[in-house]
C-alpha cells in the first residue's frame, strides 16, 4: 500500500491454492474530482484471461454507479 497512489495485493482460488494471483491499483488524481484506475491482475491463466477481464469490467461498471449515487 502507497497512500494514496498505489494498491496492491496477492490471493488465490480455493480450487487451485497453487497459483496466486498479483492485483495491481494504480490511482492518479486529476485534481477536479476525476481520478483514473489503473488496475493490472497477473499471474492469471491463459485461457481464463478474457474472463477476469470482463468480470473487472463489471466490477468497475458497478463502482461507476455505486459512486454516482
Amino acid at each position: 500500500i502507497d497512500p494514496p497512489r498505489r494498491l496492491a495485493f496477492t490471493w488465490r482460488w480455493d480450487e487451485d491454492p497453487s497459483t496466486e494471483q498479483l492485483v495491481e491499483l494504480e490511482f492518479t488524481d486529476h485534481g477536479d474530482r476525476t481520478t483514473t484506475v489503473v488496475l493490472t491482475n497477473s499471474g492469471l491463466p491463459p485461457q481464463e484471461t478474457g474472463d477476469y477481464e470482463d468480470g473487472w469490467q463489471k466490477s468497475f461498471d458497478n463502482l461507476e454507479v455505486a459512486l454516482r449515487s
